[in-house]
């Protein structure tokens, strides 16, 4: 599929949240699988090639917004990214909102198993593979746009791994806790 002219391709899996559950995990692109795609012009076959994220993951991908399907809220951000042997695979942070809170709900409830992935494509060159199929070779990527929790899959072999939850602080964090000691002193003299 297409949106505003970026690729975009989705992954499922079965997911669940424990703690707090606001961190998600899970392989955003496969590399090496093929799977049936269509960006609006008729349908094609595509792969991911291994390193084609190499410039996307030069810069900062961890400000890489997290929405709630492509068109929806937004509701976290990119956290850690890893390119590796599988594929591209990311660690993202949903926010402690009532988008990120809504996000972790259809994510338990299984409204939203798959991650899908926004992105403007390079070079792209079309290889005949031995089963006569015309494929698409996702050799290098420009730039990631963003990140969707949705649900319809594009590529099977890409899943969410878990959903896990941040270590919990006891009280508030030590800067919030200074400025709630500073003010009390404030308020009392």
């Amino acid at each position: 599929m297409m949106q505003d002219g970026f690729h975009i391709r989705s992954n499922v899996s079965e997911l669940s949240v424990g703690g707090d559950g606001r961190t998600v995990t899970g392989l955003l692109a496969p590399y090496n699988e093929i799977a049936r795609v269509d960006d609006g012009f008729g349908p094609y076959w595509e792969t991911f090639d291994p390193g084609c994220f190499e410039r996307p993951m030069r810069g900062k991908p961890q400000y890489l917004r997290l929405q709630l399907e492509h068109n929806g809220h937004w509701v976290g951000r990119g956290d850690v990214w890893r390119d590796g042997p599988d594929g591209l695979a990311a660690d993202l942070r949903l926010d402690n909102t009532e988008a990120g809170r809504e996000a972790a709900f259809k994510i338990r409830d299984g409204q939203t198993p798959g991650l899908s992935l926004a992105f403007i494509p390079g070079t792209s060159p079309t290889v005949k593979h031995g089963d006569g199929r015309q494929v698409v070779h996702r050799k290098r990527i420009k730039a990631l746009h963003h990140v969707a929790l949705c649900m319809t899959p594009a590529y099977a072999g890409a899943q969410v791994e878990a959903v896990r939850s941040a270590p919990e602080h006891v009280g508030p964090p030590e800067r919030l806790a200074y400025w709630q000691q500073w003010t009390e002193r404030i308020r009392r003299a």
